[in-house]
């Protein structure tokens, strides 16, 4: 209290709140006035409000907070206004101007057939939903998508001149998400169409740089660096003798063998086939991952 005067209380906090600061002003001239309970109960009023015109300084409507494990809700924590869970609502749209795919798109499925270039809508639950681009023809489509097979809005070869806008550029913050497909009504981007939508959602945070995105615009997305090998066959019919490998025992890090025919080992089939199979010395998932722990994140919407 030393280090403010009333009037710059007062002109941070709502005008109607004059008479607590006239009550605490004459409060702090003639304490005697207002002794006991009276004066205390007007004291810590004084005091919650000033708390609240910090917080609501601190925390406007577009603020985030992040809920680590253990910790209070922004409601439980006491912050101003309305806060939503914005885990897996957009923080990132994905627009084309002209170039929107024709016709209607199907969603991908589990068993799918999908010819070469065709475009089809993906959402992995709790995260992201973009319209994908085949790269190749598929036949009975796994049920998790291999991003080999396919090229994200972005990526090299996608075709459909894609810009990332973030939300706040859009919309606010209380309005519902755009979807798939829907055009872009007003403002810079009248008349772009939404190709993807951007979650935080099964998403690490990065700083912009390196090989990150730069500020607001997108996702890196999942990658590991390349893994190459060779085998050569120097001398016919007896593989082994390149290695000295006689049982699958003997093959170090990735690689299986199966063999066929007579013998027990590669140097004496009649025929064999060398695999590779990461998982023998590294555990394996559907994308790659380190281990974490997961949060929670809102955003002030009121």
């Amino acid at each position: 209290m030393n280090n403010v005067t009333i009037a710059e209380l007062q002109e941070a906090l709502p005008l109607d709140e004059e008479n607590y600061f006239a009550v605490f002003q004459q409060a702090a001239q003639n304490p005697s006035g207002f002794t006991g309970d009276t004066r205390k109960v007007r004291y810590d009023h004084f005091i919650d409000k000033i708390k609240s015109a910090v917080l609501e300084a601190r925390y406007p409507i577009g603020s985030d907070y992040i809920q680590h494990p253990g910790q209070p809700t922004p409601t439980e924590k006491g912050l101003p206004g309305g806060w939503e869970l914005w885990n897996h609502r957009v923080i990132e749209y994905e627009l084309v101007e002209d170039n929107y795919p024709d016709g209607d798109l199907e969603t991908y499925e589990e068993g799918g057939n999908y010819a070469l270039n065709e475009y089809v809508i993906y959402h992995l639950s709790g995260s992201h939903t973009q319209i994908i681009r085949a790269n190749k023809q598929i036949t009975n489509a796994p049920s998790d998508l291999n991003p080999v097979d396919w090229i994200r809005p972005g990526q090299g070869g996608y075709d459909l001149g894609v810009i990332r806008i973030a939300r706040r550029h859009l919309q606010e913050w209380d309005t519902s998400d755009f979807e798939i497909g829907d055009e872009i009504v007003d403002g810079a981007y009248a008349g772009y169409r939404v190709v993807g939508l951007l979650t935080i959602g099964g998403t690490f945070m990065s700083f912009a740089g390196g090989y990150r995105p730069t500020y607001e615009n997108g996702v890196a997305w999942d990658t590991i660096r390349n893994i190459k090998g060779s085998v050569t066959n120097s001398t016919p019919n007896n593989f082994g003798a390149i290695a000295g490998l006689h049982a699958d025992e003997d093959l170090l890090g990735p690689f299986t063998y199966t063999h066929a025919g007579v013998g027990a080992s590669m140097n004496n089939n009649t025929s064999f086939d060398l695999g590779f199979d990461a998982s023998r010395t590294v555990p394996v998932g559907t994308q790659n991952s380190t281990e974490t722990i997961s949060a929670n994140y809102w955003i002030r919407i009121q």
